[in-house]
């Protein structure tokens, strides 16, 4: 892969990787699936564009998946087998990067506005605020004030309205509906997707691809949830 201005374009050859809690997966990609940790009742499914996430490393689907297989335990709910798949891409793919030199979410928030894309509409819902992103207009506007003060104002609002995390607001794009005008706005600007940190522990970040078109098949492996090496993969180094 490679970097361009804002982009990140993924190159024919470039593997990916994802996790998921069940196993005997379909080997074509099915728009129709969707990962069982991901469904709310009166929601529906939270990736209802059906778009695929990935990471470029094995190692961290595989963080990810152990992760996930905690918090469902803690939910009552335990597993026994869970997959890792991969895939390979065939053709390049243009992603907006929403990663590369953001730290923090006012600076996501305002890369994007200088695209032409303001999330900061009735469009755009926090559904764990229960608010929309409107909210947050005039924060954003407050970034581009010549006032100092309003500027830092600006600033801190919009990160303590993500609690600081950059992950939940990269996130926060595509739950739900959001992801339904997202994804329009980014095709507009012939984006397939986009890339932003969703954890801080992996040496990866996640790679959202709209559409299975440019990819090859999934390739599935089963992981035995009480094997050792699962266990020890937070010992393991990239």
């Amino acid at each position: 892969m490679r970097k361009e201005n804002n982009s990140i374009i993924l190159e024919i050859g470039d593997t990916l990787y994802r996790y998921d809690l069940c196993e005997n997966l379909p080997n074509i990609w099915d728009p129709n699936y969707h990962n069982i940790e991901y469904i709310y009742d009166g929601l529906g499914y939270k990736n209802s564009i059906g778009a695929i996430f990935l990471y470029s490393k094995k190692l961290a689907a595989e963080r990810t998946l152990k992760n996930a297989i905690k918090n469902q335990a803690s939910k009552g709910r335990n597993f026994t087998n869970a997959t890792i798949t991969s895939t390979r891409i065939e053709q390049e793919i243009k992603l907006l990067d929403l990663s590369s030199g953001i730290y923090k979410c006012s600076n996501l928030i305002s890369v994007l506005y200088e695209l032409g894309i303001d999330v900061t509409t009735d469009r755009y819902y926090s559904y764990q605020k229960k608010v929309s992103f409107n909210c947050l207009h005039s924060s954003l506007m407050n970034l581009y004030s010549t006032e100092p003060k309003l500027k830092l104002n600006g600033a801190k609002e919009i990160n303590d309205f993500f609690n600081h995390l950059t992950n939940l607001l990269g996130q926060s794009l595509t739950d739900f509906n959001n992801g339904h005008v997202f994804k329009r706005q980014l095709e507009d600007l012939l984006y397939e997707g986009y890339v932003f940190q969703e954890t801080t522990t992996s040496d990866s970040d996640t790679y959202c691809i709209f559409s299975p078109n440019k990819l090859s098949n999934p390739e599935h492996e089963t992981i035995i949830i009480e094997d050792k090496e699962m266990i020890d993969l937070s010992n393991k180094r990239f």
